[in-house]
């Protein structure tokens, strides 16, 4: 697919925080959506999941849990995720 959406019209991905990562990712295999990756915790909790969305010509959606929402924003504020 390449670095950009499957139509290759420029939007890579859009990221969003998620309250229920583990509700979305069900919602989005109960709909058919593609889901490409999905990161979980050492707990096994899903943290991160990776989508395409048809309605939005292939573009992927990255649905962050709120949990990681500190440390994604620290990140783009410094450029340390540590």
């Amino acid at each position: 697919m390449g670095i950009y959406g499957e139509k290759f019209l420029g939007l890579h991905h859009l990221g969003i925080w998620e309250p229920d990562p583990t509700a979305r990712l069900r919602a989005l295999e109960e709909a058919g959506d593609p889901v490409d990756a999905v990161f979980r915790e050492a707990d096994g909790s899903v943290s991160i999941i990776y989508a395409r969305s048809s309605s939005m010509l292939g573009a992927r959606i990255e649905y962050v849990a709120d949990s990681q929402r500190i440390s994604f924003e620290r990140w783009f504020d410094t450029g340390s995720f540590a």
